[in-house]
């Protein structure tokens, strides 16, 4: 960034207009892997289709869906996970998050020599992670049309994941460090059901059921930058057990609208809605704290209680 004078008053910028050197964002700290590769990934699908009735039709199919070569704007290719040389041992406060109880244990670990500084560099490249991601998908769902006046959807999905680094919502992008865990699967799973029905004077009532799995989450701990005398580490956090073994709340939830239309001469017409959500009133954790400690896996985040809300809309 410099600053600009415009010498010739065109209120436009010329080559040589320039002035003082302001700042000079990642000038140097970054630079291109010259063998960096464009991601891809590769997508495949089946579905199969059939009518069971006059209105009912069922759907079914499975994707599969692969991810590689994706791209980081900050890694160290010079000091990799394989300088990580140096062994040293850090005390686990366990699940309770307290030391000196029964669920503390001892991790073994490497970190990086730091009297090896100067032969490795710490410049941070643009390049590909050493990663990849396999999700394969099966969906199942049918279709009510609209028939004795009411109309209904339903559909599951479940989905298993398999990525290395252990990286849903992942904690460091890629580690810098050999004390990540290698690959995991992971899995989710949803359910929607809705419909709706056109009930006495003109009310059209829509219920809506969802069901929303947990996210499989790893305990986190945060390791100290000096974890010993002589060693040093980056990528601080690491996880203390499998993503699988754990998973946060499901979420069950169940909404539902009412509404009349009603017209005023030939142009006008009033829509009154009322909505309640949450009907079950459910308080489910949408988010946890997962870092070692006696915080761990309180909830930072709720589901919202039952509320009700009612609107208009004027169609003109």
């Amino acid at each position: 960034t410099y600053l600009w004078s415009d010498a010739n008053g065109d209120r436009r910028y010329q080559l040589g207009e320039h002035t003082t050197l302001q700042s000079a964002t990642l000038e140097g700290a970054t630079a291109l892997d010259p063998n960096i590769k464009a991601p891809y990934s590769h997508e495949a699908a089946a579905w199969f289709e059939q009518q069971l009735t006059d209105t009912l039709g069922l759907r079914a199919g499975f994707v599969y869906k692969t991810e590689d070569d994706l791209i980081t704007n900050q890694y160290q290719l010079e000091r990799g996970p394989s300088t990580y040389t140096a062994p040293f041992t850090f005390v686990d406060r366990g699940v309770d998050g307290l030391l000196n109880t029964a669920d503390d244990r001892v991790l073994n670990l490497l970190g990086f020599p730091t009297s090896q500084n100067a032969n490795f560099p710490t410049t941070q490249y643009v390049t590909n992670l050493d990663q990849f991601g396999r999700y394969k998908t099966a969906e199942v769902s049918m279709n009510r049309r609209y028939a004795n006046r009411w109309s209904g959807q339903a559909g599951f999905g479940y989905t298993w994941m398999n990525n290395f680094p252990n990286n849903l919502n992942s904690l460091n992008g890629f580690p810098q460090n050999p004390n990540q865990p290698g690959a995991e699967e992971r899995t989710v799973w949803n359910f929607k059901a809705s419909g709706s029905y056109d009930a006495a004077w003109g009310i059209r009532i829509s219920p809506v059921v969802r069901h929303q799995s947990g996210v499989n989450f790893a305990r986190e701990i945060v390791l100290p930058a000096a974890p010993a005398a002589g060693v040093s580490i980056s990528g601080v956090t690491i996880y203390g057990d499998r993503a699988a073994d754990n998973r946060e709340d499901n979420i069950w939830v169940f909404d539902v609208r009412a509404e009349k239309q009603l017209t005023f001469g030939s142009r006008l017409r009033l829509r009154v809605m009322f909505d309640a959500f949450n009907l079950s009133n459910s308080h489910a954790s949408e988010t946890i704290t997962r870092t070692t400690g006696t915080s761990y896996r309180k909830p930072s985040a709720i589901l919202a209680p039952r509320t009700a809300r009612v609107g208009f809309r004027f169609i003109f």
